[in-house]
């Protein structure tokens, strides 16, 4: 005993209304076929996505029609099975008697799930490295570079300091104008002042410089 279903109903039913075909075209199945259709359709509304695909599968088994494929790609997509839906999608495309607007309709959904699927862009090679994993060579090249400025600030703070003291004793060493003391006392703040800066940015510089050259590589 046969069973008439509409195409439309099957369609519709499962939220494209876009691919439905005409009323006058249903799809003749026994009645076996007909009960797994309609238990399909009930879980597919429930949201038991496996329950219908196992029904509209059995419905397909018994009946070939092409148009449960649809509905069976409709059920893999909600399934999280992307690529199987494609699949029974380009099968519906292939086999289902189709107007030109479901045809249409059909090759969007497809172009859909493709772009789904579509592998995201592969990140540029040759990137930069991340912060801190610098190669030896520049370490190495900046270690060098430090470690001679050091040496030029902690030279030029030697040669300041030496200067104040020279300045100092010849202040303290012969009989001076008011003038002369207050110019001798603003020239030995002023190589003092010197000294210290000198000092203290040579010193970073060097501690700087062999913390780069200790530093252990990264694998």
């Amino acid at each position: 005993m046969k069973s008439a279903l509409a195409t439309m109903a099957l369609l519709i039913t499962l939220g494209s209304p876009a691919l439905a075909q005409e009323a006058d075209k249903p799809l003749d199945l026994d009645a076996t076929a007909a009960a797994d259709f309609t238990l399909a359709v009930t879980a597919f509304q429930a949201g038991q996505w496996e329950a219908a695909r196992v029904k509209f599968q059995a419905c397909y088994d018994l009946s070939h029609h092409a148009d449960i494929l649809h509905n069976l790609s409709l059920v893999a997509e909600k399934q999280g099975r992307t690529a199987d839906a494609l699949q029974l999608e380009r099968d519906f495309l292939a086999h289902a008697q189709l107007t030109e607007p479901e045809r249409l309709e059909a090759a969007k959904r497809i172009a859909k799930l493709e772009q789904t699927l579509a592998p995201r862009a592969a990140p540029a090679t040759g990137a930069a490295p991340a912060t801190g994993a610098a190669p030896r060579s520049i370490r190495r090249g900046l270690a060098i570079g430090g470690f001679a400025l050091a040496g030029g600030c902690l030279v030029g703070a030697l040669g300041t300091g030496i200067a104040g003291a020279l300045a100092k004793k010849d202040l303290e060493g012969r009989p001076i104008t008011l003038m002369e003391l207050a110019a001798g006392q603003n020239s030995a703040v002023a190589y003092q002042a010197a000294t210290i800066s000198l000092a203290v940015v040579g010193s970073a510089l060097l501690v700087g410089s062999i913390v780069l050259v200790a530093k252990p590589r990264k694998p």
